[in-house]
C-alpha cells in the first residue's frame, strides 16, 4: 500500500470547512474519519491539491456524542473504498463528493521460465532473440488489482507495473535501473544475459517488481561461467513460523581436490537458535563408498544479535585420498525459530566467510558463496517500540519536550501491552528511555500500551497489533514514537493526583533514600519542595483510565494546609 495518496478538488461555490471520511464500497458503511481542513480562502472553479489526503489510516467513530472520533488511528485493511469529502458552507449546508480508493497490500505475482537461482552458463545455452545472442529468461508480472481498477473505468493494464533492477558484479542490491525489463500490457517481460556479462566474474541480476501501490515482489538471479568454483545454499522448508526448525544445506560446486571446508554462517540470535550441524547424507555416502573418514568440526560461536556467527566445517581423510572433485551437498546446518519479530516476508542465512583446503596443501583457499535461496517467514507476533516522557524527567527544547540525560533503566519504569481480555505482555526499557515490547499477538483487536513510572500518572496508547493480508492478520513493527507526557504527582499509583498524594509526600518530607521512593518524584534522592510542587501543579488531574475522581480534601484539610505544614506557600 502506498502510504501517501494526494488528491485534488474544486468547488462550485464557496466553502468554510471540509471533512474527509472513508466508506466501504461494498457495504456503504463509514470506516472512519480521515481529516478536516479549513477552505475559506479557496476560490470556486479553481483546482487545489491536498498533500497526504489519505495515508492508509482512519480515526474510527466512537458512538460517544461527547467524544465522537477516536484519538487513535487504525490501519485500513485491503479493500474497495470511497474517499468522501463533505464540504460545509457559511449557511450550514453540506455538499458531498467522493472518489474510488483501492487499498492494496498484496504484492504482484511474478513468474519466470527459469526460477530464481544460480546459473552456470556455457556457449550451448545462448540463443538468439530480438537480434541478440543471450541466455534468455521470459516471465510475467500480474497485479490482481488491475482488473478491479479496469472495472471502475480506468484505462490501465499490466504495464502499469514497474521492474526495478539491480545489475551488479558485487551482489550489492541497488535497484537503480528503472523499468528494465519493461512490462508489456499483458504483463510479459524478458531479458537476456550475454557472454560479456559474465566474462570477468559473476553477474547479479536482482528484480523488485512493483505494482502501482508500491507492493514489491523480489526475484534474484546470479549468473556464472560454467565451471566456476562456489559454495551455495538451499533450505528444507519454503516457509517457517515460530517454533519451527529450518535446515540450510551448504553444497560444493566445481571444487578441486577438497579435503576440508570451513564456513562462517551469519544469523540473528533474536530470531533463531542454532541447533546442530551434520554431515549431509550425500557426503556421508561418498565417504563410505571411498573408505574415508568424515569428521565434523565443533561449532564455534561469536557475535550477538543480528551479527551472530557460527563457524562450521568438516574434514575428509583417507589413505591416498586426493581430495573431492565433485559437486556435492556437504553440511546441514539447523536452526530453530525462537522469535518471530521479522516483517520482511523472507529470511535467509548468509555465509560471510568460506574456505577450503586442497589435498597436499596447508593454506586454505577462498570459495565464493553464491546463493539466492531464502524461505518465507510467517510472523504472528508484533513488536511495539516507543519512548517515555515522564514530566519530572522532561526538559523544554525548541521543538517541545525531551528527556533529560540519565539511565532510565533505573527509574522503576514498567512498560507493557494489555490485550482486550486483560493479558499482559511486559516490555523492556533501555538507558535512553526507549522501550520495546515483544511477542504481542497479531490481531484486529486494540491492545493498550501502558507506561507506568513511579510518581506519575500512567500514559496509555491504543494500537491494533495486526496487519491484514489476504484475509489473515500478520505481525508488524509498530513505532509509537514519543508517548504522551506522563503527568507528575501520582505518588500512590491510583491514577489521580489528589490530596492523598500531598498527604503521602508530606509524611516523608525531607527523607533521603537510595531506593526509589514514589514520593521522590524526580528521583534526586530526597523528598523535597520540587516533588511537592509537581503535586501542587497537577492537583486534581486524573488519567483516562482512572476509576475514581480526585479527592480535594481530607476532612476539612486541603492542599494549602499540607503545604503550610512543611513551610511552603501555595503557588497555584
Amino acid at each position: 500500500m502506498n502510504p501517501l495518496v494526494n488528491a485534488t478538488f474544486k468547488f462550485k461555490s464557496p466553502m468554510k470547512t471540509v471533512d474527509v471520511i472513508l466508506k466501504d464500497n461494498k457495504t456503504g458503511n463509514v470506516v472512519g474519519f480521515v481529516q478536516s481542513f479549513n477552505v475559506e480562502s479557496a476560490k470556486p472553479d479553481q483546482q487545489y491539491w491536498v498533500l497526504g489526503a489519505f495515508t492508509g489510516v482512519v480515526y474510527p467513530f466512537t458512538g460517544d456524542p461527547s467524544h465522537p472520533i477516536s484519538d487513535e488511528s487504525v490501519e485500513v485493511p485491503e479493500g474497495d473504498y470511497m474517499l468522501e469529502m463533505i464540504g460545509h458552507d457559511s449557511e450550514g449546508q453540506s455538499y458531498t463528493a467522493g472518489s474510488f480508493m483501492l487499498v492494496d497490500n498484496t504484492k504482484p505475482d511474478v513468474k519466470f521460465d527459469k526460477k530464481p537461482g544460480v546459473y552456470e552458463i556455457n556457449d550451448s545455452m545462448y540463443t538468439e532473440e530480438y537480434g541478440k545472442k543471450a541466455f534468455w529468461n521470459h516471465g510475467n508480472v500480474t497485479d490482481s488489482s488491475i482488473k478491479v481498477l479496469k472495472s471502475k473505468g480506468l484505462n490501465i493494464d499490466q504495464s502499469a507495473n514497474t521492474m526495478y533492477s539491480s545489475l551488479t558484479y558485487n551482489g550489492l542490491p541497488y535497484y537503480g535501473v528503472i523499468d528494465w525489463p519493461p512490462v508489456a500490457a499483458n504483463g510479459d517481460v524478458e531479458y537476456g544475459i550475454e557472454s560479456t556479462d559474465i566474462a570477468n566474474g559473476p553477474f547479479y541480476v536482482y528484480f523488485a517488481a512493483s505494482d502501482i501501490a508500491l507492493n514489491v515482489n523480489y526475484k534474484k538471479y546470479i549468473y556464472l561461467k560454467e565451471g566456476t568454483e562456489y559454495l551455495t545454499s538451499s533450505y528444507d522448508k519454503q516457509e517457517v513460523k515460530l517454533g519451527d526448525t529450518v535446515t540450510m544445506t551448504l553444497s560444493l560446486n566445481n571444487v578441486k581436490n577438497l579435503v576440508s571446508g570451513k564456513y562462517d554462517v551469519k544469523y540473528d540470535s533474536g530470531l533463531y537458535t542454532f541447533k546442530n550441524v551434520k554431515l549431509n547424507n550425500a557426503i556421508k555416502k561418498y565417504a563410505k563408498q571411498n573408505g574415508l573418514d568424515a569428521v565434523l568440526n565443533d561449532p564455534v560461536f561469536k557475535g550477538t544479535g543480528v551479527n551472530s556467527l557460527v563457524t562450521v566445517g568438516a574434514t575428509l581423510s583417507g589413505s591416498e585420498f586426493k581430495g573431492l572433485n565433485e559437486d556435492m551437498p556437504f553440511l546441514d546446518v539447523t536452526f530453530k525459530v525462537t522469535g518471530d519479530e521479522w516483517y520482511y516476508g523472507e529470511s535467509e542465512f548468509k555465509v560471510t566467510t568460506s574456505t577450503y583446503t586442497k589435498a597436499g596443501q596447508s593454506n586454505a583457499v577462498t570459495l565464493p558463496f553464491y546463493s539466492t535461496a531464502n524461505f518465507g517467514f510467517i510472523s504472528k507476533h508484533s513488536k511495539i517500540t516507543g519512548s517515555i516522557l515522564p514530566e519530572a524527567f522532561a526538559k523544554t527544547i525548541t521543538s517541545g519536550l525531551s528527556l533529560t540525560s540519565r539511565d532510565y533503566t533505573k527509574i522503576g519504569a514498567k512498560i507493557y501491552a494489555v490485550s482486550p481480555s486483560g493479558k499482559k505482555y511486559n516490555g523492556t526499557i533501555d538507558s535512553r528511555g526507549t522501550f520495546t515490547i515483544l511477542g504481542v499477538p497479531a490481531s484486529a483487536q486494540n491492545y493498550t500500551v501502558v507506561v507506568d513510572i513511579p510518581g506519575h500518572l500512567k500514559t496509555y496508547k491504543q494500537v491494533m497489533t495486526g496487519v491484514m493480508l489476504q484475509g489473515s492478520y500478520f505481525g508488524q513493527s509498530i513505532g509509537l514514537g514519543q508517548m504522551n507526557l506522563g503527568i507528575a504527582g501520582d505518588v500512590n499509583g491510583d491514577d489521580v493526583v489528589d490530596i492523598k498524594d500531598v498527604q503521602s509526600a508530606v509524611d516523608v518530607y525531607g527523607t533521603t533514600d537510595s531506593a526509589i521512593l514514589a514520593q521522590d518524584i524526580n528521583q534526586d534522592g530526597v523528598v523535597n519542595e520540587a516533588d511537592v510542587r509537581f503535586i501542587e501543579k497537577n492537583f486534581m488531574e486524573k488519567s483516562p483510565e482512572a476509576k475514581k475522581e480526585p479527592q480535594a480534601t481530607v476532612g476539612k484539610k486541603g492542599l494549602d494546609y499540607y503545604l503550610n505544614l512543611i513551610g511552603l506557600e501555595p503557588k497555584h
